[in-house]
């Protein structure tokens, strides 16, 4: 992700680090993909080819969750589709007329 760019890090007023995002542009083939492979790219190239934004990984710092939830919803602004893996389950969010709509779908039901 650093090497394309694809990491933001969130700095606290002090200059202390409060944490950070990575993630991947990824197509919707590529995303069906994760989620066969757990999550895992197979090529370094499918980690830029799309329009998706699936969320490699998010640190924040624990004592600071208002500051971390509001940089968090900062970042969500710019984003219009989002998606990560959790639990063996797809977590796709989609912005429609400035919300959110979630879905979420498990492994078994892709075909491949």
């Amino acid at each position: 992700s650093a090497r394309n760019e694809q990491i933001k890090l969130f700095w606290d007023p002090l200059g202390m680090p409060m944490g950070y995002i990575s993630w991947s542009s990824v197509s919707k083939d590529t995303l069906y993909m994760l989620v066969q492979s757990g999550g895992r790219f197979k090529y370094p190239y499918e980690r830029k080819d799309g329009y998706i934004t699936f969320i490699n990984e998010i640190v924040f710092n624990p004592t600071r969750q208002n500051d971390c939830n509001l940089i968090w919803q900062s970042y969500l602004r710019s984003k219009r589709c989002i998606a990560y893996i959790r639990k063996r389950k797809l977590q796709l969010f989609i912005r429609k007329n400035n919300k959110f709509q979630s879905t979420k779908i498990g492994i078994e039901d892709y075909k491949y």
